[in-house]
């Protein structure tokens, strides 16, 4: 079963989470350092998208989501001894940072629905993968480091 790329899932919960915010415009909130705290998570966001991009250029792996047992290395350095998707949560961190932006509590329906979409589909499927592919190596990786954070 094919879906969609991780970005362009992050993209339509970030439309999920504008229309929802829109639905009831009442529910608008504004808090202190809403702007510092939107720009706070964007850049996380990009640090933590660059990092794992940085990752696996250095193993000379593939960074496809649909073709995980294409990868030639089991990246378990730098980033990705914190986290086994950081890519995937760097699209968190910009969806927090719009929901913040949004101020609007419905809003959160979308980092929400992203976290789950992506631990059912995507996710699961390369766990899948990358299991029968590194074996012992992945099992062990899989029991030393969290999922997302």
């Amino acid at each position: 079963m094919k879906f969609l790329p991780p970005p362009l899932l992050a993209i339509l919960c970030g439309f999920m989470a504008w229309g929802l915010s829109s639905s009831v415009p009442t529910l608008i909130f504004e808090a202190p350092s809403q702007s510092a705290f939107t720009a706070g998570f964007a850049v996380l966001g990009l640090v933590i998208d660059v990092l794992a991009i940085i990752a696996f250029w250095q193993a000379k792996t593939t960074l496809s989501p649909f073709h995980p047992e294409n990868a030639r290395a089991l990246v378990t350095g730098g980033i990705y001894q914190y986290s086994r998707n950081p890519m995937y949560l760097g699209l968190l961190c910009y969806l927090i940072a719009w929901t913040y932006h949004l101020a609007h509590p419905f809003a959160a329906f979308g980092p929400v629905a992203f976290v789950m979409l992506m631990n059912t589909g995507q996710i699961k499927r390369e766990e899948a993968a990358l299991l029968a592919h590194f074996g012992d190596d992945y099992r062990e990786y899989l029991g030393r480091v969290r999922r997302w954070i």
